[in-house]
């Protein structure tokens, strides 16, 4: 059908595939005598089509057009046939035709659009639950049960779990033997991981566990935390303090890691193989890790422990600076909070006031 289209409606004109879901249509403007005259091409502006629209038609100068399209199915083809016609009948002059025409396209996307969306919710109602996607996979839950579905909406992982995480490196955290409490939501269970095929490759047997970063992901058992490879082998013991509430995760081939009383622990940065990658002289770390190359350490300041269902530490009143992946510190610790470093800024806050700094402590 494009093809007739393209003959019968641009002879004389040429058409420009841009990718596989948009055509620019340029037509030959007439001769212009005071440049010099012959027959020259003009090519159209590309607009942006919401993905709401199957397909849409943009009047401009001069009887030139843009036509987009989406792949074909039986609602697009729909479509597809209005715009031809539309095209052929709006050559014509008339205000009239030109407004009732495009009113018709807008009335035909709408019902398109209202089928489409109609479609999506019933799907949707076969699940008690739905999450979005990650890595092309995604969690549903049917009769208090999780599994996942591909992005046909085809089940991939049998809903056999009591609760389960997003994929990260091509792993989710699976869980069985919890329940959900009103405050905390999902508690106790013991968690482990499975691969997209739906084996379990940790043995679902721990407390708690993280996402895989880099490889790895921490463990924990009875309190204490380390970590495992892909294969569920435990390669950094499990002799770190942490709660149940912290995250713990390799970045840029260091993680933070906390030793002693879960009330007054002592912290420490690690390499891979679990040694001490250089001597931390601060009180505190920021356990989400390095971020761009730095990591927010503190000192000075007072641990308070609380917590609704898990315990849970926090450190307030101290001083904030951030120090390289080597322990040289970079910013001074003079900030009353800051927060991760992104895209080389990072915010700082003393007192009631809020600002910015670089890399080198430029505010």
């Amino acid at each position: 059908m494009l093809n007739l289209f393209i003959k019968e409606e641009i002879q004389k004109g040429e058409i420009r595939r841009d990718n596989q879901n948009s055509i620019s249509v340029m037509e030959r403007s007439k001769a212009n005598p005071s440049k010099g005259g012959g027959a020259k091409l003009k090519g159209l502006k590309h607009h942006a089509m919401p993905a709401s629209c199957i397909a849409t038609i943009h009047p401009l100068v001069s009887n030139r057009w843009v036509f987009y399209f989406a792949p074909k199915t039986s609602e697009n083809d729909l479509i597809l046939k209005l715009s031809l016609i539309l095209i052929r009948m709006c050559k014509s002059e008339e205000t009239f035709f030109s407004v009732l025409l495009a009113l018709s396209l807008v009335l035909s996307i709408c019902v398109v659009s209202a089928v489409a969306a109609q479609q999506t919710i019933q799907n949707l109602t076969t699940y008690d639950r739905a999450y979005a996607f990650s890595e092309g996979l995604a969690a549903v839950v049917k009769d208090g049960k999780y599994g996942f579905i591909d992005k046909t909406g085809k089940l991939v992982i049998d809903y056999k779990y009591d609760y389960a995480e997003d994929f990260s490196e091509g792993y989710a955290a699976v869980s069985t033997g919890g329940f959900w409490d009103e405050e905390a939501g999902y508690v106790t269970g013991n968690w482990g991981f499975i691969d997209k095929t739906g084996k379990v490759v940790v043995p679902i047997f721990y407390d708690k566990v993280w996402d895989f970063s880099e490889g790895l992901a921490a463990v924990s058992n009875g309190g204490k935390v380390g970590f495992v490879d892909t294969t569920g082998k435990v390669v950094i013991p499990l002799t770190y303090s942490g709660g149940m509430c912290e995250e713990f995760s390799f970045k840029e081939g260091l993680a933070v890691v906390t030793t002693g009383d879960f009330s007054s622990p002592d912290f420490l940065v690690i390499d891979q193989t679990g040694r001490k990658a250089f001597e931390f002289k601060y009180d505190y770390a920021s356990l989400n890790g390095y971020s761009d190359g730095l990591l927010a350490v503190a000192v000075d300041g007072e641990w308070g422990i609380g917590g609704y269902y898990y315990f849970e530490r926090t450190y307030y009143d101290a001083k904030y600076g951030f120090i390289d992946t080597d322990g040289n510190e970079v910013v001074a610790p003079i900030y009353d909070y800051v927060l991760d470093f992104h895209d080389g800024v990072a915010a700082v806050n003393i007192g009631d006031k809020w600002g910015a700094i670089d890399r080198y402590g430029k505010v």
